[in-house]
């Protein structure tokens, strides 16, 4: 196998393992919901979130793309009639931190 062919095989190696990675973070989430552990479930939410960062990097993609991406999309969604901004007004509670860490 060329060196070429072997870097390409690592690389898909590698996207597969981020996808499973991903998938386990987020069974884990709802194992911890069923639970009720909340130290479990934000244990589980930040390695969500983090394995999501790491499948984005996988796909060539780079973080700022994503926060911003993040950031738009909070935006659209407090304005749009989302039901959890409607009854609860989380969106714009995301929004609100989100601008703070711009």
């Amino acid at each position: 196998m060329s060196g070429v062919e072997t870097d390409f095989a690592k690389n898909i190696k590698a996207l597969e393992w981020s996808k499973t990675e991903l998938v386990h973070s987020l069974s884990g989430v709802f194992k911890a919901i069923l639970k009720g552990d909340s130290e479990k479930i934000i244990d589980s939410l930040a390695l969500l979130v983090i394995n999501s960062f790491l499948l984005l990097k996988r796909l060539g993609l780079n973080y700022g793309q994503l926060e911003i991406r993040m950031y738009e999309k909070t935006a659209a969604m407090a304005n749009s009639g989302h039901p959890l901004e409607e009854g609860y007004g989380d969106v714009s509670s995301l929004k609100g931190y989100l601008d703070l860490k711009r």
